[in-house]
């Protein structure tokens, strides 16, 4: 483990960074870095030193220059160098990253990263050799941007026992979805997102739910301390919702209801080892926490035994937002505030998938049409071909949900469609 000590010596230590990415958020990273430098050592007693900044086209153009001397496109010798402690990793790859960084774990660097696709896919496997070499995985940024609801949820699950965790994990769904409920369509809507860059040019892992299921993979893991993979999470994106749905569900019967992409994981039981996690678009109504969530924001809501509901929100993405959540986990490295333990967990769980029910909204293509009447409770909302499902088994939608031309919302209980006895719960 490298020895670094933040404190009690009139000299400051040097502690040696290599960057690998240098795009949007690895810009942002070196000029945080730059502008905390002399505040850190004053208070902290260390001299940050950014030796290398890997990238894959040294004479690229960049808005922030990068330390004189420290651009290089060689990524093993970066991770290798005995100067550095420290490897910072925001370029998004995922198997060449997965090497490099249990590299660095192996030769006992602490690794920060803001790589949600390869912690959702090597997560155990990297935090394993980071508990192995005594050393520090950390990704605050790799959920929710500049929201600390990593650190948020590593400290309550020291005290308390979560039970649910329930999000609006990407910024440019959410934005989607609140501008469509002005009553504009999908398709101008998303290209307005990327016009402002809240969605990348190929928006398939945003709009699909994928990104957000693999921020709810994460925390999942975090809160109920064991595995919860990729595929134990069911995933509806929002691509197929138009206009016509969202103003349906805005005058539905009851009160109006707003769209939200939602990932939610909960215990079946509390302390219980079943759970079941579901990524998908979700008609909530005006009293829920997520119809006030506007526009790219993100927030996340633990639910926990003793505590009760906890709301973090925030911006969750951008070039210093995101580069803050990396610089709070280089600090506690420094620092050595953070526990070497994965924070995922090892705990064996159970995925109960095929309890998940409940009521939905469904417009139904043509062909499916017959099949769609005997589930509703509800028709006619958006016209002859949709309506809102008794409470019934999600499997049993499995038609409309691998159905291009069908859509599929859930439906979130407000306080007056439970029951007393559930309302009282």
């Amino acid at each position: 483990m490298p020895e670094i000590d933040p404190a009690g010596s009139a000299t400051p230590r040097e502690v040696g960074v290599a960057l690998i990415g240098y795009g949007t958020v690895g810009q942002g990273v070196a000029a945080l870095l730059a502008d905390h430098h002399d505040q850190w050592v004053a208070t902290l007693g260390l001299d940050v030193r950014l030796r290398h900044v890997v990238v894959r086209d040294a004479g690229a153009p960049r808005d922030v220059p990068a330390p004189a001397g420290s651009l290089t496109t060689d990524a093993a010798a970066a991770v290798a160098d005995p100067a550095v402690q420290v490897v910072i990793e925001v370029a998004g790859m995922v198997d060449e990253g997965r090497h490099l960084l249990a590299d660095a774990l192996r030769a006992g660097k602490h690794v920060v990263t803001a790589n949600k696709a390869l912690l959702s896919a090597h997560g155990e496997e990297l935090t394993g050799l980071a508990q192995e070499h005594g050393v520090n995985l950390l990704f605050e940024a790799a959920v929710a941007g500049g929201v600390p609801i990593v650190r948020g949820l590593r400290d309550l699950v020291r005290v308390d026992h979560v039970h649910t965790v329930e999000g609006i994990l990407n910024g440019s769904c959410n934005y989607i979805l609140t501008a469509m409920s002005e009553g504009t369509d999908y398709e101008t809507v998303a290209a307005r997102a990327q016009e402002l860059g809240y969605l990348e040019a190929d928006p398939t892992a945003d709009v699909s739910g994928a990104d957000s299921l693999r921020k709810l993979r994460l925390l999942a893991s975090m809160a109920f301390g064991g595995p919860v993979r990729e595929e134990d999470i069911d995933c509806t994106g929002i691509d197929r919702i138009t206009a016509a749905d969202i103003l349906a569900l805005k005058a539905a019967p009851g009160g109006p209801r707003e769209v939200r992409l939602l990932g939610r994981a909960q215990l079946v039981e509390p302390g219980g080892q079943a759970y079941t996690a579901v990524v998908e678009p979700v008609a909530v109504p005006q009293d829920h926490w997520a119809t006030g969530i506007l526009g790219s924001t993100n927030a996340v809501t633990l639910g926990a035994d003793h505590v009760g509901a906890l709301t973090f929100s925030g911006p969750g993405a951008g070039r210093y937002e995101t580069a803050s959540a990396v610089l709070t986990d280089l600090v506690d490295v420094l620092l050595g505030t953070v526990p070497t333990a994965s924070p995922l967990g090892d705990r064996a769980l159970r995925n109960a998938r095929d309890e998940v029910t409940g009521r939905w909204y469904v417009r139904s293509s043509d062909a499916l049409s017959d099949q769609l009447e005997p589930l509703l409770e509800r028709t006619h909302l958006t016209g002859p071909l949709s309506g809102l499902t008794r409470v019934v088994a999600r499997d049993e939608l499995a038609p409309w949900l691998d159905d291009p031309e069908s859509c599929v919302i859930g439906w979130e209980p407000a306080a007056h469609d439970l029951d007393p006895e559930e309302a009282a719960r």
